[in-house]
């Protein structure tokens, strides 16, 4: 299916969030079916390493620590497991959306995300390293801004978060200076921040309410099984006198 966006043009904090929605619409279907396809081994494999932890976990009424020292062994494994899929699930849908880019179309398989992927996968491992090493420098300055807005009333949580969405469009645009070779791994923080630090107020805060707007969507849709649950039980003949 061909896609009528154009991704390459100057938008303010409004036009961000409704482009947002307008393309979303469009690729939401192939979207979810292409990355969920692309995440299904590794999630079942998660779950797996889910199930061997629950056998080795066992509490007693004397203790309430693991007896099993390799349930410690299995919790390290579930935690790594869990970070690699978040990466994985990430860089897959870094490759989706250039391909959408590249190709204005839908027109494509989950086999070459996956291509796209593996080729690159170098750059992501280098990159993430690259990344540790520039919040460890920032992270001191950012910490100082991030204290004085948890003292502003109201106004501060929405600071703070628009804040990390600041920093997330920061280092995500260094990913892109550096994946699609407009920079190296060295210069790639700089020059993504000098493309975006006339606006990057803007950025950030147009990045923090789509993902308000993303996260609201997610929890109203998952709140709809347990309102669907909930008024089933009730209506229950047998259940109406008890809870009543």
């Amino acid at each position: 299916m061909e896609i009528n966006f154009e991704f390459q043009k100057e938008r303010k904090v409004g036009d961000f969030v409704q482009s947002f929605i307008d393309l979303f619409k469009l690729i939401y279907r192939h979207f979810v079916s292409t990355i969920f396809g692309l995440s299904a081994v590794p999630l079942a494999g998660i779950a797996l390493v889910y199930y061997f932890l629950s056998t080795k976990i066992t509490f007693s009424a004397n203790s309430d620590s693991f007896e099993d020292i390799d349930a410690l062994t299995w919790a390290g494994l579930l935690i790594v497991a869990l970070t690699a899929l978040g990466l994985y699930v990430y860089g897959i849908s870094i490759e989706y959306f250039l391909l959408l880019k590249e190709r204005k179309s839908t027109a494509f398989s989950g086999v070459e995300v996956l291509k796209n992927f593996r080729s690159n996968l170098g750059k992501y491992f280098m990159f993430l390293i690259a990344m540790i090493l520039a919040l460890i420098v920032v992270f001191i300055p950012l910490a100082i801004v991030a204290a004085i807005c948890a003292f502003i009333p109201f106004v501060g949580s929405f600071a703070i978060g628009i804040l990390a969405s600041m920093v997330g469009i920061w280092l995500f645009c260094s990913f892109l200076f550096y994946r699609e070779g407009y920079s190296d791994l060295g210069s790639c923080f700089t020059d993504a921040y000098v493309m975006l630090s006339k606006k990057l107020i803007q950025y950030g805060i147009a990045t923090y309410i789509v993902n308000f707007i993303f996260q609201m969507a997610v929890m109203m849709i998952s709140i709809v099984p347990l309102v669907i649950m909930g008024v089933t039980v009730i209506q229950l003949p047998r259940n109406r006198c008890c809870f009543f």
